[in-house]
C-alpha cells in the first residue's frame, strides 16, 4: 500500500484507487481544494462553477453561511441520536414544516440521505397502496444503496451517465475509458 500523505497533485487518483473501495463512479476525475457557494476551486488553480453542489440533498450551494452556523449550533447541543432519543430540534424542524407546507401535509420523516429517501418513499406508498410495483424514471438516479440501484435502469451503454457532471469542459469525463465516439 502506498504511504498516505499529502503528496503531489498528479497522485490523487492512484491514491484513491488504493484507499477507497470500487463501488461508486465519480464524476470526474477534478480534484478539488475548496469550494463555497456554487464554486470550486480545483488543486491547479482553476476555479470552477459546480452545477451539482453536492448532488441533489445540499444543493444549498457549499458552506451557506446561515446553514453552517445552523450545523455548528445543532453540533454544540446534540449530534445525532439515531432515532433512539427524542430532542427539541428534531419536533421543532417539524412542527415548522408543518407551517409552511400545503393542507394535509402535516407529518414528516427527516432522513440523511436520497436514497433512504427514495427507500422510505417507496415504503410508504407499498403501505398505503398495498401494491408493490413501482414506476421509476429511466435515466433517473435513485441513490446508491441496494434497495435505490434496483430502481435506477441501466446506464447509457457509454456505462456513464452524461447528465450529472461539474466543470467548465466540452464534453463529460471519460475516466480513462474510450468514450466510444
Amino acid at each position: 500500500m502506498p504511504e498516505l500523505n499529502d503528496g503531489p497533485v498528479g497522485d490523487i487518483m492512484d491514491r484513491h484507487a488504493a484507499v477507497l473501495g470500487p463501488v461508486i463512479d465519480f464524476d470526474t476525475d477534478i480534484e478539488i481544494v475548496g469550494s463555497e457557494g456554487s464554486w470550486v476551486t480545483a488543486s491547479d488553480g482553476r476555479r470552477l462553477l459546480d452545477f451539482s453542489t453536492g448532488i441533489s440533498v445540499s444543493n444549498l450551494g457549499h458552506q451557506p453561511p446561515a446553514v453552517k452556523q445552523a450545523i455548528i449550533d445543532q453540533l454544540d447541543r446534540v449530534w445525532h441520536s439515531g432515532m433512539v432519543f427524542r430532542y427539541d430540534s428534531l419536533v421543532s424542524a417539524g412542527e415548522r414544516l408543518g407551517k409552511i407546507t400545503p393542507e394535509g401535509i402535516d407529518k414528516f420523516v427527516f432522513i440523511n440521505s436520497g436514497a433512504e429517501a427514495v427507500e422510505a418513499s417507496v415504503k410508504l406508498a407499498r403501505r398505503v397502496s398495498g401494491r408493490q410495483g413501482v414506476i421509476v424514471f429511466r435515466g433517473g438516479f435513485h441513490g446508491r444503496t441496494m434497495g435505490s440501484v434496483t430502481y435506477t435502469p441501466r446506464r447509457p451503454s457509454t456505462g456513464r451517465a452524461t447528465t450529472r457532471w461539474s466543470g467548465r469542459c466540452s464534453s463529460p469525463p471519460t475516466h480513462g475509458r474510450s468514450s466510444g465516439r
